[in-house]
């Protein structure tokens, strides 16, 4: 069976050994592997490894790093979003779930990065923490814009929402703890056909592994899970999100 992690802060300083880590994770069956950044020297950082390690990435700034965006770091991202290895905006969104920051210069970023979405024709890698409806509201602005809700702990109805309006949803480590009812029930909920996997790593690693770090080579764990959840054969489980992947993150060849 071959997998996608569709979410992998690679970047992370405590990744110290990333041929290693690759490594594992081929041979857990992980063969693709997307790196989110959360600003741009992060995605800078993304790009570099891309080259030296054959992954995929994506550019944009997370809303802990929100701040208003100059002429010149918007067109330092418009060079990183054309490069061949990059698939996607993000992670991009907004986060509620902390003070301090506010929440005005967050949607003002949102909206910038989703305007690069639109010119680049890229898909969105959303950050929904409390505050999904609020990205909602941003991202159907956008309707030429399509993407993925990562990490989404928000209502099912409005998850239905986010579904109808062309956005798909991603399941990490989430799926197997044992508090989190509320993520099995979205699981349930989302057809198959609009899941994807990804492990946020190297946070989030799934039981057995919780308080470990994370890594890609847990990916057929959460798939187990959602296996389990959805009464669907692993294999099954393995052909659809792969495909699934692919489809949304047309760029990767």
């Amino acid at each position: 069976m071959r997998w996608w992690d569709t979410h992998c802060h690679v970047t992370d300083a405590r990744f110290e050994d990333v041929y290693s880590l690759l490594a594992q994770s081929k041979a857990a069956g992980v063969g693709t592997v997307i790196v989110p950044s959360t600003d741009l020297e992060d995605a800078k950082k993304a790009l570099v490894l891309s080259e030296s390690h054959n992954l995929y990435f994506a550019a944009g700034v997370h809303p802990h790093e929100a701040t208003i965006l100059s002429s010149e770091t918007l067109d330092g991202f418009d060079r990183i979003l054309s490069h061949q290895q990059c698939v996607a905006v993000g992670e991009i969104g907004l986060d509620y779930h902390y003070e301090g920051i506010e929440k005005a210069t967050q949607k003002k970023v949102l909206i910038q990065m989703m305007e690069l979405a639109v010119l680049k024709r890229l898909p969105v890698i959303l950050h929904t923490r409390d505050a999904e409806a609020d990205v909602f509201a941003t991202a159907t602005e956008f309707p030429l814009v399509g993407g993925v809700c990562h990490s989404y702990t928000g209502e099912v109805s409005l998850l239905r929402k986010y579904l109808d309006a062309g956005y798909d949803v991603s399941f990490n480590g989430m799926l197997t703890f044992k508090g989190s009812e509320n993520i099995r029930e979205l699981a349930r909920f989302a057809p198959l056909d609009r899941i994807v996997l990804e492990t946020d790593a190297p946070y989030l690693a799934p039981t057995p592994h919780r308080g470990k770090m994370n890594e890609p080579a847990n990916i057929p764990l959460i798939a187990k899970s959602l296996a389990e959840i959805k009464s669907i054969p692993l294999d099954t489980i393995a052909s659809q999100t792969s495909h699934n992947a692919a489809r949304l993150f047309s760029k990767v060849r």
